[in-house]
């Protein structure tokens, strides 16, 4: 059965393509029109803005925080956590991690987010590419900080303005939620 959507697609498989190929126009559109940059980095604001803006045109629950209130608490809590160094970005990469604030879409939002806090604290952007999706999983499950620092620190770039780099790196993003079906740079 598959979700409630929109779209009113009701085959499972189609709906994960048309996903894919929606929220990744919403992602270069996130870059392309500054909209990132005007985001609070690292707030619970920016956070649901970028998880509505990707999926709003899907579902629902576009932006909505799942469950009850105790979520937008935690949310808040972290929104607040320190994100000046990258242990601190870490530390806050995983918190929100476990938290899944949303009912669907959390991995490729989260991605997104972090970038509102690498651009402005590091004046860098994650390069997805440059990441090993299997170690990523393996750290995010294990919420195994020394692992995710390393990672994370290897995959920082500069070229926060390139496009090439930008639209490889969403293709990368979304690859490690399991969306692979289309290219970035063919959509956009």
């Amino acid at each position: 059965m598959t979700k409630d959507n929109k779209l009113g697609i009701t085959d499972e498989a189609q709906l994960a393509k048309k996903e894919e190929e929606i929220t990744k126009k919403k992602c270069v559109e996130l870059f392309e029109k500054g909209i990132l940059n005007k985001m609070k980095s690292g707030s619970s604001e920016a956070l649901i803005k970028i998880h509505k803006y990707m999926f709003d045109e899907i579902y629902d629950c576009a932006g909505k925080l799942r469950g009850d209130n105790d979520v937008k608490k935690e949310l808040d809590k972290i929104s607040k956590m320190p994100q000046k160094t990258t242990d601190e970005f870490i530390a806050k990469l995983v918190a929100v991690s476990k938290l899944e604030p949303f009912e669907t879409g959390n991995g490729r939002a989260i991605r997104m987010w972090l970038d509102t806090i690498t651009r402005k604290e590091f004046q860098s952007t994650i390069n997805w590419s440059n990441i090993d999706k299997e170690l990523y999983i393996k750290a995010i499950n294990a919420s195994d900080k020394d692992a995710l620092y390393d990672i994370v620190q290897a995959a920082l770039t500069n070229e926060i303005e390139n496009r090439e780099v930008i639209v490889e790196s969403i293709d990368a993003s979304f690859k490690i939620s399991g969306y692979d079906t289309y290219r970035t740079r063919v959509l956009g």
